[in-house]
């Protein structure tokens, strides 16, 4: 199956947005838990303090290196998409292509457009997954393309999920969406 895609910048944007909320969720979920046992660890410290305890100084300072931890995290999550919206914004800029051609078969991928050329094997990727009508194709490293649903059109786009899903396996790792 070939296909020629044109270039939209929007969908360009929505497709890294969703790729980068997905691969981050796993250190929200983190986040989120080792904030909370910063809170509770903090509550059974300070009720051991008014209890006279010694003990209680060392929650209270546990507490305040888990939340240290748990600011440092979030930081590190809000500069790293300040640096994908940069890197996005820099890849619109050079973007010359009005189009991409990619072509699907049973035994490779193939995008190209007027920048760059891949045909890889489907043994080059590790899994795919769908999230909100856009299948996501996972390399072993850093690869990674997307493909949604408004950019082939409904039939065309269930034919290309068949294909994917009979050449890969479904990614466990991202069941959150």
């Amino acid at each position: 199956m070939r296909f020629e895609i044109p270039f939209d910048p929007e969908h360009y944007r929505q497709k890294s947005a969703v790729l980068f909320d997905v691969l981050w969720e796993k250190g929200r979920k983190a986040r989120i838990k080792l904030g909370i046992a910063s809170v509770v660890l903090g509550a059974f410290g300070s009720f051991a303090i008014i209890g006279n305890s010694d003990l209680g100084y060392i929650f209270v300072c546990i507490s305040a290196i888990l939340g240290i931890v748990v600011w440092r995290n979030y930081y590190f999550q809000r500069r790293s998409r300040k640096e994908m919206d940069t890197i996005i914004d820099r890849t619109l800029s050079k973007q010359t292509a009005e189009k991409t051609i990619v072509e699907f078969t049973a035994d490779f991928y193939s995008a190209e457009n007027a920048d760059e050329h891949y045909k890889l094997a489907w043994k080059s990727f590790r899994s795919y997954r769908e999230i909100r009508q856009t299948l996501y194709i996972f390399g072993d490293t850093s690869l990674s393309f997307a493909i949604s649903e408004t950019e082939l059109g409904t039939e065309d786009y269930q034919k290309v999920r068949f294909l994917i899903s009979s050449v890969l396996p479904d990614s466990s790792l991202w069941k959150t969406m």
